[in-house]
């Protein structure tokens, strides 16, 4: 149950925060490209990594009774892989919208 939680959480953090940036970059004018696909979808481990370094900063030094920096960081790119998918479905989302939008006016 930890586990699924672990990554069914991020994926839905990551929803709107892809929704956000893709609504910034449409308001800005600017198109809405891949690469906001991987920011959005990197912004959940920078922030799981941030929070779990305020709350246990030994977790980057191994101990023997702790797990070791190599699992943490393997975990974080597990997650920010599992976040591609719905950050990729909200890009996908904006991006029509923005092509059908486009049609009207033209």
């Amino acid at each position: 149950m930890g586990i699924i939680l672990s990554f069914l959480l991020p994926m839905l953090a990551t929803i709107p925060l892809a929704a956000m940036i893709c609504r910034i970059r449409i308001a800005r004018k600017k198109p809405i490209s891949y690469g906001t696909l991987i920011m959005s979808a990197c912004c959940i481990p920078l922030l799981i990594a941030f929070i779990a370094t305020c709350i246990q900063p030994d977790i980057w030094w191994s101990r023997e009774h702790k797990m070791t920096p190599e699992i943490f960081l393997t975990m974080l790119g597990y997650i920010a892989a599992i976040c591609v998918l719905p950050a990729l479905g909200v890009v996908v989302y904006y991006q029509r919208q923005t092509k059908r939008d486009e049609k009207r006016v033209v």
